[in-house]
């Protein structure tokens, strides 16, 4: 057999060999009960959901009642958002997937929006974890919104929400 033969009978080998290996691969994964692919579920199996007694927990529920008032006739406060609907993520952008799945698993606590266009104006957070609040600070501050991230607090007042939000509009600054 001539030379010039030998890579293109090893790269046939090398492809017969990944495809056998991976044959067996699936098959003792069968063996086990783990498949690659689903199980189709039985409709009459329903999945184990329940209602959520509430929206908010108590500590939520008062900032949002203090917002709600802060807001007036004018706007609007959202709450629970995913980052993604108020930072977006254009098309083509690097890593462009990446980023998606990163601030798609990351939600606003709430956004305060106009009441007639629905426009975000300002976003706020309660206190979280290290890697969120650094994940939805960039994503505020490329966007150019502003961001009141609470202090760690159990109760909050109006007087200290209305402040901090003043301050965050740049409308508190003397």
């Amino acid at each position: 057999m001539p030379l010039m033969w030998v890579p293109f009978v090893s790269a046939v080998f090398f492809i017969t060999g990944i495809l056998v290996a991976s044959l067996l691969w699936r098959r003792e994964l069968s063996s086990l009960g783990i498949s690659r692919t689903p199980a189709k579920r039985d409709p009459n199996q329903k999945y184990p959901f329940v209602k959520a007694e509430n929206l908010l927990n108590e500590l939520e529920a008062t900032v949002y009642d203090i917002l709600q008032h802060e807001a007036g006739s004018k706007r609007m406060v959202f709450c629970k958002m995913q980052l993604t609907s108020v930072a977006t993520i254009p098309p083509r952008t690097e890593r462009e997937e990446f980023l998606k799945k990163l601030a798609g698993s990351r939600r606003l606590d709430f956004v305060i929006v106009n009441a007639d266009t629905y426009a975000p104006i300002l976003a706020i957070q309660m206190p979280c974890k290290g890697e969120d609040r650094e994940i939805i600070s960039d994503a505020m501050e490329a966007i150019k919104m502003p961001l009141v991230v609470l202090p760690n607090k159990k109760t909050y007042d109006v007087v200290e929400l209305h402040d901090l939000i003043m301050q965050a509009t740049g409308k508190g600054k003397d």
